[in-house]
């Protein structure tokens, strides 16, 4: 997931992410389940290092924290 916000902040050049997918169709797309993906936002949301606005749109705070995290 965090590779996922990262190749989708560099290709938007932006840290503000609007995502195209739901997290059924990420989790298939990154070979796991929705339950993981979703934990694994929950988890870089607790950790600030991104922060939820929507279902749809992210704001990466910790660019350095998410690249660790990846």
């Amino acid at each position: 997931v965090a590779k996922y916000l990262l190749k989708l902040a560099t290709f938007n050049e932006s840290y503000d992410i609007t995502l195209h997918k739901n997290k059924t169709r990420l989790a298939k797309e990154l070979g796991t389940s929705r339950v993981v993906v979703s934990r694994t936002f929950k988890a870089l949301e607790d950790e600030n290092i991104i922060k939820r606005k929507s279902e749809k749109n992210i704001i990466i705070l910790d660019i350095d924290a998410l690249q660790l995290f990846s």
